[in-house]
């Protein structure tokens, strides 16, 4: 069984250390490997990318995901989506500002991403971080 895990840099494992961006070893597809190294037909294989966002994962789905031929792909994402163009908004600290990817486009990247993996019979679990929780709940409060 050939486990994908897709997504950005939480995936990937980067983590602020000591004042510094570092790929930290105790990242989830680490985890995982390590919770399923006694079975040896289950392959983790992390793919993870810092920095990336849901429209960042649909560009990248076949060359990364669907080559590998998973059974299974934990597509985690959002906390990249929700961030601003922080240069826009240290000149203009009080207007309205969108994140980088639009929650409507996050939805529908996400629903995209679920439904590729579907069509080729493979598991999708999707799921996103805690921050991006937060950036969906601001954005529908401001509406």
């Amino acid at each position: 069984m050939k486990i994908v895990c897709f997504g950005d840099s939480l995936t990937r494992g980067i983590s602020y250390v000591r004042g510094r961006l570092r790929i930290i070893k105790e990242n989830y597809p680490n985890s995982l490997a390590k919770l399923t190294e006694s079975l040896p037909f289950v392959e983790v294989l992390n793919k993870g990318v810092f920095n990336d966002n849901s429209d960042l994962l649909v560009s990248r789905i076949e060359k990364d995901v669907m080559s590998e031929n998973p059974d299974i792909v934990l597509i985690e994402v959002g906390g990249n989506d929700c961030n601003f163009h922080w240069d826009e908004v240290a000149k203009n600290p009080e207007g309205d500002h969108e994140p980088i990817v639009p929650i409507e486009r996050y939805l529908e990247n996400v629903t995209q991403l679920v439904k590729q993996v579907q069509d080729k019979h493979i598991t999708p679990f999707p799921f996103n971080s805690s921050a991006t929780g937060s950036c969906q709940i601001l954005q529908i409060h401001r509406r």
